[in-house]
């Protein structure tokens, strides 16, 4: 998936909405310092297989037993939802849900996405287009 910090490979699947929202939150979490993992491990669950759009390692500063600051390594899924439904927000939670790794971040890019553009015009927000409007968005999401 990621060979060096110039060569990604984007899983296209769902057209090229989805594609492009993977994409940018591909780009988010490699600007900002988390390492972008093979999802394809999970392919070969027993129980609920498939490949989450975006999987990624991050570090955070956590506490040792002996009350030394260290930095902790963790995983997440990042899925990218265009038609969310409360069914598929579930399957995802149990299919990107392991021992030792957050629940999935799930970003609805349907009636999330709208509402978060509603409520930034109101504001006096205003982006130049919807790609920049869809950056600021999953960026908004993705809180790790």
């Amino acid at each position: 998936m990621v060979k060096n910090h110039t060569d990604v490979t984007v899983p296209i699947h769902g057209g090229l909405y989805h594609s492009t929202y993977i994409f940018l939150a591909m780009y988010i979490c490699a600007k900002r310092g988390y390492t972008l993992k093979n999802p394809e491990s999970f392919s070969m669950m027993y129980k609920t297989p498939g490949i989450p759009d975006v999987y990624v390692e991050y570090k955070y500063k956590g506490k040792n037993e002996y009350d030394k600051t260290i930095d902790i390594k963790a995983s997440v899924c990042i899925e990218i939802e265009t038609n969310m439904t409360k069914n598929a927000c579930v399957k995802k939670a149990e299919q990107f849900t392991r021992s030792g790794m957050h629940e999935p971040i799930i970003i609805d890019m349907n009636r999330g996405f709208a509402k978060f553009k509603e409520d930034n015009i109101s504001r006096g927000v205003n982006y130049d287009n919807d790609i920049e409007w869809a950056y600021q968005y999953i960026d908004y999401c993705i809180v790790l």
